[in-house]
Formats: C-alpha cells, structure tokens, sequence
C-alpha cells in the first residue's frame, strides 16, 4: 500500500504549517527566505504552506505510517 500523503516524509508537522502562516499573516513583509530558514526547510516548501499547497489537513488519529 503506498501512502499517497506522504506524512512520514513531511518536513514538517501540521502544528508548524498553521504557525508558519499565522507568523506570516501577523507580518506580511516577512520574507519566504526568513521563514525557511527558521524551520529549516526550503523556501519552496514554505510557498506550498503558505499557498495551501500542503500541510492543509492534520493527520488522522491512529495513522501509522506503513
């Protein structure tokens, strides 16, 4: 069975994604590049947050990755 989400591959948790954009919608001017570097992940990870791209739903109670 493949996992089509991917979860056990994510670079970062829901909790950090809803943080990502909370810290941005506070501060609009703060650059992608500040961000990504913050959480260490790539700025293009941090484009799909903040553009509802990924990290938009939690994982499920009880997923066990495969």
């Amino acid at each position: 069975m493949t996992n089509s989400y991917n979860w056990s591959r994510r670079k970062l948790t829901y909790e950090q994604a809803q943080e990502i954009r909370d810290i941005y919608w506070k501060d609009p001017d703060l650059s992608y590049g500040i961000l990504a570097k913050r959480y260490n992940v790539s700025v293009f990870i941090i484009y799909r947050v903040l553009k509802n791209l990924g990290y938009n739903h939690p994982i499920p109670t009880g997923y066990r990755a495969p």
